[in-house]
């Protein structure tokens, strides 16, 4: 056994997630639990510590609006500043033996070690057998790694402390489990058995912290889940010019409008020219000599490109709120954020546009990229592809696109204990349920549910005076100056986009766009490709975090049309998971998603610090797409149907809920109705991939 400081190496993307300071952890190599007491920044060839080539201003403005619902978010916001805040690329940590209770294997006598005992041991040398012995003064036994208890008491406050060893006639106590459930467990005195014994949940540990009323601490497993929640924020593509988006609406508007324009900004149709050239030739285009063809054609492709600086400032107008005197704009302006509009638009053209890729490039390919290109880019016959493509048109998509390298920005800003969620948020069956969290007995098989350590009522509030879950944020120590630990990994990862068109069929089939309404958004000109993403660019309102979207709004309205899209959207990705899981062979808490719903595409990525069967995402769309399209049809079905369907509006935690790591609306805003048809907030509704713009046949 060994107490001194150690240091740590783990692979580097494990740093984010899992060795964070305050953490604790089993070590890979012996029988020693350790908490994590400082994470170091990666060096360098020479000793020099690596700074992260990341735009710090967004990556802070984007951590602030992910910790809108905590209690405490106005302190962490004060105190998350550029000022104050180090980003750290982390490459090592050091770590300290925790806990330091320990059980003599060969009397059952209890001793608890103080921090400054186990410095000791280590100083000068100094044997650590020489201290580590039992304190039961009829045994004296040498402790070992082995011995070490793994239980911890936590405060929802983020506190982590000890267990509360009572003491009787000045020797160890014996811990007594007689059965796996924690209200059976008692103290009891290693020297003298005719003293009373004492309850387990009767010995208390209160909360260290002097400014936390809760008058006592939660008591698990070090290594349960909610002992420790990690929060991260996931992004997609940071890079350095990304710092002046915030505060630029040139470069607002600039993501935007290229998004809205797409293919059409840069090409004209080749049909289109020869009639706009044919009209200006007075319809001689055969007849006329080809020097004047050839610059008719060339003045009919200047009118008909679109003037991509002319469009940016239209853009930018319509951002600013007001609407443009020309072109097929939605009146009235934009009535969002423009910001968090153009961090999605930015996030989607770097997945899609080669334009917008790191400078290294990122590796993908669509399946109907594999048909123009007969099949090239994959070992699988052009028969094959075809057969996919068609799959894909099928489940009315209008992109599936395969991607090696994602590059995924994981940043690590705090932590929660007891619940991954702010108080009154709790819906995720990972984080609410006993036995998902490891508030178990001793060998994990019986939850505890005697109650007592549950410190908060049905909606989040503390009880007894005491305080609900609080984030934290990492610091150093040193005038509590915030990190923030950041890694950039490339993830392999799929991209489903939502053909658009089909998309407003859906709507239109299920009465969703109702123009009588007042305030109704009305119908987009679908003749138009630009107009139909300006429609959904202006009438979808993704939620927070931790929201869910009004389920009782007049059909033709924005939030009725932004329920159901996003819903439809969130759901879909869901469904992705799951079947990822069950085909890949990856554990569903490996996967992630990520919504961009103002383009109605979503990017499911197997995290970055999950090593596990590299390749098995790409593979598993270019080898079993068609299995995977069968696999879709089967989670239909719930097992708590017709419960799960009428009652729980088609989504519940055996078919659509997720951990609150592979989730980004933390569980809200679900219904397997709107993919597959069914019941959702009330309505019987044509299930999005049953929609056809052939006969409108459901």
């Amino acid at each position: 056994m060994s107490s001194d400081n150690k240091t740590m190496k783990r692979s580097k993307s494990k740093f984010v997630y899992d060795y964070l300071p305050r953490n604790t952890f089993n070590h890979a190599h012996n029988n020693l639990s350790g908490r994590v007491a400082t994470l170091k920044a990666e060096l360098g060839e020479h000793g020099e510590e690596l700074e992260p080539d990341l735009p710090k201003a967004y990556l802070i403005e984007r951590i602030h609006r992910h910790i809108s619902k905590w209690p405490n978010d106005d302190d962490i916001r004060d105190d998350l500043t550029y000022a104050n805040t180090e980003l750290i690329q982390p490459g090592w940590a050091n770590y300290v033996v925790y806990p330091l209770t320990f059980e003599c294997d060969s009397c059952g006598s209890v001793t608890q070690f103080d921090r400054d005992q186990m410095d000791a041991m280590d100083e000068e040398g100094a044997n650590v057998h020489e201290l580590a012995v039992c304190q039961n003064p009829t045994c004296g036994a040498s402790l070992s790694d082995r011995d070490q208890l793994p239980f911890v008491a936590v405060c929802e406050c983020g506190e982590i402390d000890e267990l509360n060893v009572p003491t009787c006639c000045g020797a160890g106590m014996e811990f007594n489990r007689p059965t796996t459930t924690m209200d059976s467990w008692y103290w009891s005195c290693a020297v003298n058995g005719s003293c009373d014994t004492k309850s387990f949940y009767g010995t208390p540990v209160y909360c260290p912290n002097g400014d936390c009323p809760n008058e006592n601490m939660e008591v698990m497993n070090h290594t349960s889940s909610s002992a420790f929640y990690p929060q991260v924020r996931n992004l997609i593509n940071v890079q350095p010019q990304l710092d002046d988006l915030h505060s630029s609406e040139h470069q607002q508007a600039r993501y935007v409008s290229d998004y809205l324009l797409g293919d059409e900004g840069g090409s004209v149709d080749e049909h289109e020219q020869r009639r706009v050239a044919n009209e200006l030739l007075d319809g001689n285009f055969f007849d006329a000599p080809r020097e004047e063809v050839d610059a008719k054609l060339k003045e009919a492709k200047e009118r008909l490109m679109v003037n991509v600086q002319e469009h940016r400032n239209r853009t930018e107008t319509w951002l600013q709120g007001d609407t443009p005197t020309d072109g097929d704009w939605p009146l009235g302006g934009y009535h969002g954020d423009a910001t968090t509009l153009a961090e999605e638009i930015y996030e989607f053209l770097s997945v899609v546009s080669p334009d917008y890729a790191p400078a290294s490039g990122i590796e993908s390919v669509s399946y109907q990229e594999m048909v123009d290109n007969d099949a090239d880019e994959t070992h699988l016959s052009l028969a094959k592809v075809k057969t996919y493509n068609q799959l894909r048109e099928a489940l009315n998509f209008a992109e599936v696109r395969l991607i090696k390298d994602f590059p995924i920005t994981q940043a690590t800003y705090g932590y929660t204990r007891t619940d991954a969620n702010p108080p009154g948020e709790n819906r995720n069956p990972a984080t609410s349920d006993g036995e998902e969290d490891g508030r178990r007995g001793d060998d994990g098989d019986t939850p505890d549910t005697d109650g007592d350590a549950d410190m908060c009522d049905s909606d989040g509030d503390a009880e007894d005076g005491g305080i609900p879950v609080q984030l934290r944020l990492f610091t150093t120590g040193d005038y509590s100056a915030p990190q923030v630990f950041v890694q950039t990994n490339d993830a392999e990862a799929v991209l489903v986009q939502f053909d658009l068109e089909k998309v407003i069929e859906w709507l239109d089939e299920n009465d969703l766009l109702d123009d009588a309404v007042p305030d109704s958004v009305g119908r987009p000109n679908t003749d138009s490709k630009e107009a139909t993403r300006k429609w959904f660019v202006a009438n979808i309102d993704p939620p927070g975090r931790y929201d869910e979207l009004p389920d009782d709004a007049a059909p033709g309205t924005r939030e009725c049309i932004s329920r159901h899209c996003y819903t439809l959207l969130n759901t879909t990705a869901h469904l992705f998971i799951n079947g990822m899981g069950a085909l890949a062979g990856h554990q569903r808490e490996s996967l992630v998603e990520h919504l961009m719903p103002r383009t109605m595409s979503f990017v499911v990525y197997k995290r970055p610090d999950t090593n596990f069967a590299l390749g098995s995402v790409w593979t598993l769309f270019e080898e079993q797409f068609d299995d995977f399209a069968a696999h879709l049809d089967e989670l239909y079905d719930c097992s708590y149907d017709p419960v799960c369907i009428h009652d729980e509006n088609g989504a519940c935690e055996d078919c659509l809920y997720l951990a609150a790591i592979s989730t980004e609306n933390a569980n809200h805003n679900l219904g397997r109705g709107t993919f597959y048809g069914g019941n959702f907030d009330g309505r019987d509704l044509t299930g999005y991939k049953h929609i056809s713009l052939d006969d409108g046949d459901a």
